[in-house]
């Protein structure tokens, strides 16, 4: 879990937390998260296949699009829409051949109005990995998550 830690006054007081609670489902370690998703599998690429792969749980219910960014922070090529759910693992499979001019990759998650709620991953492309074909066990393990956590005093 990860929140905001609250000092308690030490002879008490009144408090009042407002949370919003949001939940990843995914089958693998957790290698971080930020406001949009937890990362379970690093962004890999196999330039013989052009198939860019990650494995992640998000946070909102929406699209996530594959973003290839140039060194100016334009993007030159978006890939396809793909849906994602809150409670359900995202295995991100997208042939997508990467052009010489990007320099960062990223994994940009939408709601359902189709309005950017952030970026999930991203990857200088010098840093991409050779992908792998990696077994995770059957177990499901769920990630909790505290955003925009308020208190009031």
């Amino acid at each position: 879990m990860k929140a905001p830690v609250v000092e308690l006054a030490a002879n008490g007081g009144r408090y009042r937390f407002v949370e919003n609670w949001w939940a990843a489902k995914v089958r693998a370690p957790i290698l971080d998260i930020n406001s949009v998703g937890v990362i379970a599998g690093k962004l890999s690429y196999n330039s013989a296949t052009h198939n860019l792969s990650a494995i992640y749980g998000v946070f909102y219910k929406g699209t996530a699009r594959v973003a290839c960014i140039n060194a100016l922070g334009r993007v030159v090529i978006e890939g396809t829409s793909i849906p994602v759910l809150s409670l359900a693992e995202f295995r991100l499979q997208e042939i997508i051949d990467i052009p010489d001019s990007v320099k960062t990759i990223e994994i940009r998650i939408y709601n359902t109005h189709n309005t950017l709620v952030g970026i999930l991953d991203s990857t200088d492309v010098t840093e991409l990995g050779t992908s792998t074909d990696t077994v995770y066990s059957d177990r499901s393990s769920e990630f909790l998550t505290r955003r925009d956590a308020k208190n009031k005093i």
